[in-house]
């Protein structure tokens, strides 16, 4: 997908058109929930993939929102052919395994 989304970027920049990808980590939707379904422990099952996000939590819906809403917005306007990566830091640590709670899975 990221080089799909530099190709396009590439081909119509010169006709004022950016293109970018976002690119989500573990995200709490419904498929993910079916998923955990599947396992004995859902939730043991989703606290130990967690336990590999620096974060310490799933990112939800909204946050890919607000990720899309930025690519969309002037704020954005000289960006194109890049990713936004939204995982709680999945990919910047692929080995991590949080220790304890971290500040993001306490109630906001």
């Amino acid at each position: 997908m990221l080089g799909l989304s530099r190709n396009i970027a590439l081909d119509y920049a010169a006709d004022g058109l950016r293109c970018n990808c976002i690119c989500p980590g573990i995200t709490d939707t419904p498929m993910l929930r079916f998923h955990l379904s599947t396992t004995p422990d859902p939730e043991a099952t989703l606290a130990n993939r967690l336990r590999r996000v620096p974060m310490g939590v799933a990112i939800t819906p909204m946050d890919i929102a607000r990720a899309v809403l930025y690519f969309s917005c002037e704020d954005s306007a000289g960006i194109t052919g890049t990713s936004l990566v939204v995982d709680g830091g999945y990919l910047t640590a692929a080995e991590w395994e949080t220790s304890g709670p971290t500040k993001f899975q306490e109630p906001s």
